[in-house]
């Protein structure tokens, strides 16, 4: 496992422009933990508009990328970003693979959408080759006040937002995790389960409402002038670099300036959790 200098060069080439510090520590993390090499057979389970597909396309085209998401307007959306022509609509807790189809397993911020998360668990352990590897991330329960400060006080009250511009880090999701939940069900449906990875402690304040509250609406609605949202697909590389009188330039400055707190040790509160699971060799189901 791990990235190699040279592929997180290119990751970070990628990842340039991005304002979302939480994103891109859960990127670097996923391929860190994944180990993908050229020949292996990848599915990313719940992959959106494809964005680490093309990232494994940038570190191993050798690679066979499959993508899978329960939303298909997702995938219409993901164009030229993951590989079109291998991509299917499907549940997470239903993969239509045959068992072992897979080397290696992306899972980020998924197992929170679906109705049983252990279902889930079962079918990426059924689908994986003994042996291979699967990457998770999930919301951390213990996410820091900043972040997101309504629900921090909200799900104190036991009424956690969880639609609209405020519903930060509980958008659309059952459940968050923490780290002894996220263990106990890697582990029950037969996985080998690495250290638990807290990820981002550090943030904006307000950062989720900002940039997806606020920031994302606007770009989809196309509200924004295309000076201002180049490379928002998080796919393009940045042209060059920004001016400092570019509020988004001095936005995602200022992102970073925060984001170097969390190369300090630091204790389990963070936006993201992250876990490395393998199907042990020996392992004959």
């Amino acid at each position: 496992m791990g990235l190699t200098t040279t592929d997180r060069q290119t990751l970070d080439e990628l990842l340039a422009g991005e304002l979302d510090t939480a994103f891109r520590r859960r990127m670097l993390t996923v391929f860190e933990l994944l180990g993908l090499a050229d020949g292996d057979r990848l599915l990313d389970c719940g992959c959106g508009r494809g964005v680490a597909l093309a990232y494994a396309r940038e570190l191993r085209p050798g690679s066979c990328r499959l993508g899978l998401d329960a939303d298909l307007g997702e995938l219409v959306a993901m164009g030229g970003a993951g590989d079109p022509s291998l991509r299917v609509c499907a549940s997470a807790e239903a993969l239509p693979f045959p068992d072992a189809a897979f080397d290696r397993l992306i899972a980020s911020e998924v197992l929170e959408h679906v109705e049983d998360d252990r279902a889930m668990l079962a079918e990426l352990h059924r689908v994986l080759a003994p042996g291979g590897i699967a990457a998770v991330t999930v919301p951390n329960a213990r996410f820091p006040f900043a972040y997101d400060p309504v629900n921090a006080i909200c799900g104190r009250l036991g009424r956690p937002v969880r639609r609209g511009p405020l519903a930060g880090i509980w958008t659309h999701h059952r459940r968050l995790y923490d780290a002894e939940m996220l263990r106990e069900r890697a582990a029950a449906a037969g996985f080998e389960v690495g250290p638990v990875i807290p990820l981002t402690r550090a943030c904006l304040p307000f950062q989720h409402l900002l940039l997806y509250g606020i920031g994302k609406p606007l770009v989809r609605g196309g509200w924004l002038p295309r000076s201002m949202t180049a490379g928002a697909d998080r796919v393009s590389r940045p042209a060059g670099r920004r001016s400092p009188l570019d509020p988004v330039a001095a936005l995602r400055d200022l992102i970073r300036r925060i984001d170097r707190a969390n190369q300090r040790p630091g204790g389990d509160r963070s936006v993201n959790l992250a876990v490395g699971l393998r199907r042990p060799s020996d392992d004959g189901r």
